[in-house]
């Protein structure tokens, strides 16, 4: 047995360097993981668990989001859902997937992610390995209270060509060049309509009826829609 794994049986789970607990989520952040063991914590952890792990080289975050944060996770999950259903495409919703490479020494369980443009790749898959697999078109991240602009290099090195995060009063979209993420207006998932400014609007209705914020959503999509398909002077027909 070397001596890194003696000294990863008395802090089986490295050093803790914070433990935070604030309004929309705990925190701990531990230093001097090592891969198994933070594969040994996942497994512990199991299925049924609500907390989510993010892992960079040694760095493991392990992040329980309470209510207000889960609020807007599936609120923005629905939204999407829409938004894939108005533009005429097909996903699969993933949720937290555990997306890791353990050859790049990183792994992320996002709040919230989507296959879109690579529906296809993954249809049927019943186990996606990043790697073999592409990795999911859109990630999304909720920080209600704290900032995961430092998880971005993860998502980068995985290769996600989207990202979003959304913080209760703006919904930030990013998009991969060149192995770094640039902010953008526009999706790539679902281009031509400007909707990050008008999301946020729209998730606030949320706590006081989901159906009723989708409704809303949807309505405003199909008209942005109508407008960027038809001419001017033309009137679009009203979709059944």
């Amino acid at each position: 047995m070397s001596e890194s794994t003696v000294q990863e049986a008395r802090a089986p789970y490295g050093s803790i360097a914070a433990h935070l607990a604030v309004e929309g989520e705990r925190r701990v952040l531990l230093h001097g993981v090592s891969w198994s063991t933070y594969k040994a914590l996942l497994k512990d952890l199991g299925n049924s668990r609500s907390s989510r792990l993010a892992f960079d080289s040694g760095e493991l975050e392990i992040m329980s989001p309470l209510d207000i944060h889960e609020d807007a996770q599936f609120g923005i999950g629905q939204l999407v859902s829409i938004l894939v259903d108005e533009f005429g495409l097909e996903c699969r919703a993933l949720g937290s997937l555990t997306c890791e490479r353990q050859d790049l020494d990183k792994a992320i369980e996002p709040d919230g992610c989507f296959y879109i443009q690579h529906f296809k790749d993954v249809k049927g898959v019943r186990t996606i390995e990043l790697g073999v697999h592409p990795p999911p078109d859109l990630m999304i991240e909720i920080d209600i209270t704290t900032d995961s602009l430092n998880k971005l290099p993860i998502c980068a090195a995985l290769g996600v060509p989207e990202h979003w995060r959304y913080n209760s009063k703006s919904l930030e979209i990013r998009i991969l060049k060149n192995g770094s993420y640039f902010e953008s207006a526009e999706s790539l998932a679902f281009p031509g309509v400007l909707f990050a400014k008008r999301m946020p609007e729209f998730l606030h209705m949320h706590v006081d009826g989901l159906m009723s914020m989708q409704r809303s959503f949807r309505a405003w999509i199909r008209n942005e829609l109508r407008k960027r398909k038809t001419p001017k002077g033309l009137r679009c027909p009203k979709r059944v």
